[in-house]
């Protein structure tokens, strides 16, 4: 007889959990659609930024041109002629990126690099 309590009354909370569940996650939602839509907007303000940058580039530190270059033409080429003309371009990099004395960049490359950003500014200015 000892061991029978007296009833206790369980709060059932579930449904109000849920509610706040399903709020959480909307909201969640909501930031992540609006973030991602702002900063879609802002990449257009971006890429006129980025071709600034490579048209006011040094190519005398060839090391550093080429590293840039790289980075930035990847974000700004969209068509498919653009792409290859990067790819040629990323090939030739290929010897200007792992010396530790770069020589100047060759007349040839700066001239694609010229055409190529001719083409860019083209497209977004």
């Amino acid at each position: 007889m000892h061991d029978i309590f007296a009833p206790v009354i369980v709060v059932d909370n579930s449904f109000t959990l849920f509610c706040a569940l399903v709020a959480l996650s909307l909201s969640i939602l909501y930031g992540v659609y609006f973030t991602y839509k702002h900063r879609s907007k802002a990449l257009v303000k971006d890429e006129k930024y980025y071709l600034n940058i490579l048209e006011n580039l040094d190519l005398s530190d060839a090391k550093r041109s080429v590293m840039v270059l790289e980075h930035y033409l990847k974000i700004l080429v969209i068509t498919q002629e653009q792409k290859e003309k990067y790819e040629l371009l990323v090939e030739s990099f290929s010897s200007y990126k792992y010396m530790q004395k770069t020589p100047e960049l060759s007349a040839e490359i700066q001239k694609q690099i010229g055409e190529l950003l001719e083409e860019l500014r083209a497209e977004y200015v």
